[in-house]
């Protein structure tokens, strides 16, 4: 069974490796106040605050597809674990 928290920075070292441009979003994710928190299948980093302007789609062989949802500010607003949804 999996640890039932999951760490950010398992994200981070994603983005690292799959967007290493994306330095914005691992400024964000690394100040974040959720470092560590209970798997579900979506996290929402930041109440509604406007559209999603993109959807940066990370894969990992373990936790699957990972999706960070970015505001038009360039926020995360969240993070969708897509392989939990089943």
């Amino acid at each position: 069974m999996k640890n039932p928290y999951f760490d950010i920075t398992l994200i981070i070292n994603l983005i690292i490796e799959q967007e290493p441009n994306r330095i914005d979003l691992i400024e964000q994710l690394g100040k974040s106040d959720w470092q560590k928190f209970l798997r579900r299948k979506y996290l929402y980093l930041i109440p509604d605050e406007g559209q999603i302007k993109e959807s940066i789609v990370l894969e990992h062989e373990v936790e699957g597809t990972i999706v960070l949802d970015v505001l038009e500010s360039g926020k995360i607003k969240g993070i969708e674990f897509v392989d939990q949804i089943f």
